[in-house]
């Protein structure tokens, strides 16, 4: 039995919004690399995620636009929400 998820698959679970995304898939979504997700972890000023053990974190579509929906702005001069 193949255990690998299908392109398909992966596509439709990323439009459920209380999908859980891998980095990877959390990454792509908002345009940045994994490595800045992780910072913005360690920071805790990123999107909210989900720790399914000591290695494995996860990301729920929702939670990742309500990130990107707080950081719209109408000037530079504002400040970013923490």
């Amino acid at each position: 039995m193949d255990h690998r998820i299908s392109k398909a698959h992966r596509r439709i679970a990323t439009r459920d919004p209380s999908a859980l995304l891998n980095q990877s898939q959390a990454a792509s979504l908002i345009g940045v690399s994994e490595r800045t997700l992780e910072c913005w972890r360690w920071k805790g000023n990123g999107p909210a995620f989900v720790k399914i053990s000591s290695r494995a974190v996860r990301y729920r579509r929702q939670d990742i636009e309500k990130w990107v929906s707080d950081r719209i702005q109408r000037s530079t001069s504002e400040e970013l929400p923490r």
